[in-house]
This record gives C-alpha cells, sequence and structure tokens, in this order.
C-alpha cells in the first residue's frame, strides 16, 4: 500500500560485490550516500525506458534526451531526500512525468503525445509481402498515435502508464495523484472513445 516502507537491507559497501546485481533500491540506499557508481548503474539500467517515456509524454522526440538529462540530474541532486516509501520506479517515474509534462506544455506539444519512428529509405523501395506487410502496420500505428494523441489529457496519460510504459494501478496512483478506481476509469473511457474512433476510421 502507498505510504508503507519498502523493506530494503542495508546499502553494503560499494566494493563488496557487484553493483549489477544490486536492487534498484539497494543502488538508490547508495546513491542517498553519494555513491556515484550506484547513480551510474541506475542510469544504464532504466536510460532507455526513461527517454522513450519522456518522448511520448512530450511528443517530441527530439528533446526526449534533454527531458531525460533533466530527469536524471533531478535524482542525484535530490537523493538525500528519497526515501523507501515506494518502488524506486514508482519514484523515477513519478520525476520522469513531472519533468516529461512540464516539458510539454511549455511547447504547447500536448496534442502530439506519441511519435513513431521515421520509416527506413528502403523500406518502401522494395517490393513483395514483407514490404506490404510493414507499411500497412505502419499506417495502422499512425491511426492509434493520433487517435491517442487526442484523448482528453487526464485519459491520455493514464493510458500511456498503463499500457505503454505497463505501471500498475498502485504506481500510477503515486504519478498522477489520483485513486485507483478513478484511474481504472479514465482508462475504461480512454479504451472506448479510441475503439469508437478507430472504427468509424475503418468504415
Amino acid at each position: 500500500m502507498m505510504g508503507q516502507l519498502v523493506p530494503i537491507r542495508e546499502p553494503r559497501k560499494a566494493s563488496a560485490d557487484r553493483l549489477e546485481d544490486r536492487t534498484d533500491e539497494e543502488l538508490m540506499a547508495l546513491v542517498r550516500l553519494g555513491t556515484r557508481a550506484a547513480f551510474r548503474v541506475l542510469v544504464v539500467r532504466h536510460a532507455e525506458k526513461v527517454a522513450g517515456f519522456c518522448a511520448r509524454v512530450t511528443g517530441v522526440r527530439a528533446a526526449a534526451p534533454e527531458v531525460a538529462q533533466e530527469v536524471w540530474l533531478a535524482i542525484w541532486d535530490t537523493r538525500d531526500r528519497w526515501e523507501p516509501r515506494s518502488t524506486f520506479r514508482s519514484y523515477l517515474y513519478t520525476v520522469a512525468f513531472t519533468r516529461a509534462r512540464n516539458h510539454a506544455r511549455s511547447r504547447r506539444r500536448m496534442a502530439a503525445v506519441f511519435s513513431s519512428e521515421p520509416l527506413e529509405a528502403d523500406a518502401a523501395a522494395g517490393s513483395g509481402k514483407l514490404e506490404i506487410d510493414r507499411l500497412h502496420e505502419r499506417e495502422r500505428r499512425e491511426r492509434v498515435f493520433k487517435a491517442v494523441g487526442e484523448l482528453p489529457e487526464s485519459m491520455r496519460e493514464a493510458v500511456i502508464l498503463r499500457f505503454v510504459d505497463d505501471l500498475s494501478y498502485e504506481e500510477m496512483e503515486a504519478i498522477l495523484a489520483a485513486n485507483a478506481s478513478t484511474l481504472r476509469s479514465r482508462v475504461h473511457h480512454a479504451l472506448a472513445r479510441l475503439k469508437e474512433r478507430l472504427g468509424k476510421e475503418r468504415r
């Protein structure tokens, strides 16, 4: 439950064993003590997911590295404030969500939550079933991306966290400051809207 301390072991000396084998919470306990090596392990472990998450929330893929860097700097700068009242993942996503949403709002780009990868130069150059299938799949993704981007902000955020970043409702509670029943309702209504929207486009 939220508010309860997550049990973690006392931080061992960084040289006692491989840092890569530690849990996130053990590493963060070391980070609180100023262990930069432990912080680097956390960054490497979660860097790709954080960057992808920032890209989806801001809607600006090119801005993701900058926002992700701000997230990690914030984690380091406020390391002494971290308490194991939730998992490190929840804490990380809360910081990332705040930074990414602020960035998105400042750039007035929240309407474009998802951004798809550019089509490879030779993707449409070839011929045959494989290339056709790839183009059809890309077209389908873009329709979904556009439909999600047009959802109300509260629904859009809930859908991203639940289905793209695969967070539990308990983790989402801490990030979005809403209870699980409210979040389930947002997701339910968001999926209903997407189904209706995409269904109309197929007609």
